[in-house]
């Protein structure tokens, strides 16, 4: 799967919190159509374009995504691990390619403690 919590053609239709429901909305449909796994290749969670969050806000909205797309054992991968030039939003550590590049942002403890709990 690839989805967000906004619209093609409207946006972000409610508050953020609640259309994370999108998440476990389309795993339920999904299972109940097919006994296959299901993995949600890119996974966003980002504001309308335009619209800024802080990145502390930004890492509360993704670990509620996180715990809706999961509740079904989903396996869930996030595009880009890495935060690039005029791109941070979820990305687990920073652009490499800066001096002090690599460091963990607010998102890499979230997605780390739901892919390795007892770590």
């Amino acid at each position: 799967m690839d989805g967000g919590t906004t619209t093609k053609d409207k946006g972000l239709i409610t508050d953020e919190m609640t259309a994370t429901q999108v998440f476990s909305d389309v795993n339920t449909w999904l299972s109940q159509q097919t006994a296959l796994p299901i993995w949600w290749a890119e996974f966003y969670a980002i504001p309308d374009s335009g619209e800024s969050w802080t990145p502390q806000h930004q890492a509360d909205v993704f670990n509620k995504a996180q715990q809706e797309a999961g509740k079904l054992g989903t396996l869930i991968l996030t595009w880009p691990a890495q935060g690039s030039q005029g791109w941070t939003r979820e990305s687990m550590w920073t652009d490499t390619s800066q001096a002090i590049g690599g460091q963990p942002t607010l998102i890499y403890p979230i997605a780390k403690s739901i892919n390795f709990p007892s770590n």
